[in-house]
């Protein structure tokens, strides 16, 4: 059971990378209210994903 978990995990950082490149890509300095929406859209993700990493890690023990 442990196997599945650990790829999950894997699969869940990889969409934590994801989510903080394109957070970087904006500058939010000149940015519109746009792309300060998906901005903040993208840090809440990357939060929720970062929970999920760390509930799976505390049940595989």
């Amino acid at each position: 059971m442990k196997k599945p978990k650990r790829k999950m995990i894997r699969l869940l950082q990889e969409e934590v990378i994801y989510y903080r490149q394109q957070a970087g890509k904006i500058d939010f300095r000149d940015a519109t209210t746009d792309q300060l929406k998906m901005l903040f859209d993208f840090n809440r993700h990357e939060y929720e994903t970062i929970k999920r990493i760390e509930k799976l890690r505390t049940e595989i023990g």
